[in-house]
């Protein structure tokens, strides 16, 4: 018993340094670096949701119509700023669903004149 304990404990603390060392030697670094405020509020989701809007909005046909319906480019801004993060995400998922060619089923039209006049 005491042959056996003897030739089995170096061998115990030499698995242990083997692993502490091979432990050590596969510890990815960490990179850590400071960002701003401004960096981080610019990559949130709501804040991509509003800019997509916002190009949207910006278009020249767009803004075009929009002063045709009495609705002031200006507005429209501070309009987007204050959609609720579910409003921004629906109106950017319509924006997205609208055809190409203008062509306009009734209830997207229909949700183009409530998001209008919420707007005015």
């Amino acid at each position: 018993m005491r042959i056996q304990y003897c030739t089995t404990k170096p061998f115990k603390y030499l698995f242990i340094i083997g692993l502490f060392t091979v432990s050590l030697y596969y510890i990815p670094n960490a990179q850590a670096q400071l960002i701003d405020t401004e960096t981080l509020i610019d990559n949130t989701p709501s804040t991509q949701l509003r800019n997509h809007i916002q190009d949207s909005l910006n278009r020249a046909e767009v803004r075009a119509k929009m002063r045709e319906l009495g609705v002031d480019p200006e507005k429209i801004q501070a309009r987007v700023d204050s959609l609720t993060d579910a409003e921004a995400q629906a109106l950017a998922k319509n924006i997205d669903a609208l055809p190409a060619g203008g062509r306009v089923d009734n209830v997207t039209l229909l949700l183009i004149i409530i998001i209008i006049i919420l707007l005015v």
